[in-house]
């Protein structure tokens, strides 16, 4: 318990937690806890480490983390239902679209000594794209709601490779979103978009919107029953099929398939490339 640290009314983080009556589900203690921890964590010096915890001794707030009894999933039911419900109170109102943005990252840790007995629960081997190599750690996948100018976390979901897939976390936070009032977007890169969450995302009465890999299989005119890739296909354009955009102050030339691609979905895909790089680099393919 933080015993130099007395929490008032006037608190806003202690006020957030009473309001979404996490006191119901942890005791005194655990509550004073999480609250002082939350305001630790915003303070522009914080860098992750319990050590900073000054009011607390660090063999305890850590049994606190490690071993205190408290239900993690009615606390973190509570914390999406509010969530869904300023988001989807937000869409009511303006009549604006919902996004569901969907994303991965990795918590880089010390790679373990061989001689550990001990090592990070959790930790391992993953594929980092900021890295460009693979690094030891937790990966967290997120999943983020938005309507207009209103941007809130809803689901962080811990991601063990031996227990289930990234694709399949997915699909299950997915599948427990309301329906949008009016429109709903699921945003994602290319890990992530796949026959599963298209379907998922349809099922919920989302449109799906995101990146593709140049090597996915498309069924145009004249290159059926067996398709070409994407990649392929950009370099039977010519200049007059393409479209001249404007975006800020850059400009870039597109083409827009509307079509089938493997697995009967049908699509528009946009390929897009800024006019001063057409035809030095890649397109970008957006779905």
């Amino acid at each position: 318990m933080f015993m130099d640290s007395i929490i008032s009314d006037s608190n806003s983080i202690f006020k957030f937690l009473k309001q979404l009556d996490l006191d119901l589900f942890l005791s005194k203690p655990q509550f004073n806890h999480v609250n002082q921890f939350l305001n630790l964590m915003i303070q522009e010096n914080y860098q992750g480490k319990i050590s900073a915890v000054k009011h607390c001794h660090r063999t305890s707030f850590g049994r606190f983390l490690t071993d205190s009894p408290w239900d993690e999933e009615a606390i973190s039911h509570q914390i999406q239902t509010y969530v869904l419900s300023c988001i989807y109170q937000r869409s009511y109102q303006t009549q604006q679209p919902i996004y569901v943005m969907v994303d991965d990252t990795t918590c880089v840790k010390t790679k373990p000594s061989s001689r550990a007995t001990h090592p990070i629960q959790g930790c391992s081997w993953h594929f980092s794209h900021l890295h460009h190599q693979h690094v030891y750690g937790h990966q967290f996948v997120a999943l983020m709601l938005q309507c207009e100018d209103l941007i809130l976390p809803y689901q962080i979901i811990p991601y063990e490779k031996e227990k289930q897939s990234k694709i399949e976390l997915v699909r299950r936070a997915l599948m427990e979103l309301p329906k949008p009032p009016y429109k709903g977007y699921v945003l994602a890169d290319s890990w992530y978009t796949c026959e599963a969450l298209l379907q998922t995302a349809k099922q919920v009465g989302f449109h799906y919107l995101g990146a593709i890999k140049t090597n996915r299989i498309i069924l145009p005119k004249g290159y059926r029953p067996n398709g070409i890739q994407l990649k392929q296909f950009a370099k039977t354009l010519s200049l007059h099929d393409l479209d001249l955009v404007t975006v800020g102050s850059e400009r870039y030339y597109t083409y827009l398939y509307k079509g089938r691609i493997r697995g009967g979905h049908v699509v528009q895909i946009i390929l897009s490339c800024a006019k001063r790089l057409l035809w030095k680099k890649k397109l970008y393919v957006v779905l």
